[in-house]
């Protein structure tokens, strides 16, 4: 479960968007100095496709590679 009260931002390339239901997940490299690779893999998943394509998503939209900010749930 997530608690919608904590959130965080952060500061990731995109690694892969898996575009399939029920939801599409996002794998990110997100920084981290303290990992001896210097980064670490996320992933996040956001909402359904239907949601998405009907806000003017594709499956297009995030580029792999591409540097985003991602606001997320705890």
């Amino acid at each position: 479960m997530y608690d919608e009260t904590k959130t965080a931002t952060v500061e990731a390339t995109i690694a892969k968007v898996e575009w399939q239901n029920p939801h599409i997940t996002i794998w990110a490299y997100v920084s981290n100095p303290q990992n001896s690779e210097g980064y670490e893999l996320y992933g996040f998943q956001s909402g359904s496709i239907n949601i998405l394509t009907r806000g003017g998503w594709t499956k297009d939209t995030l580029k792999s590679a591409r540097k985003s900010p991602s606001n997320t749930f705890l």
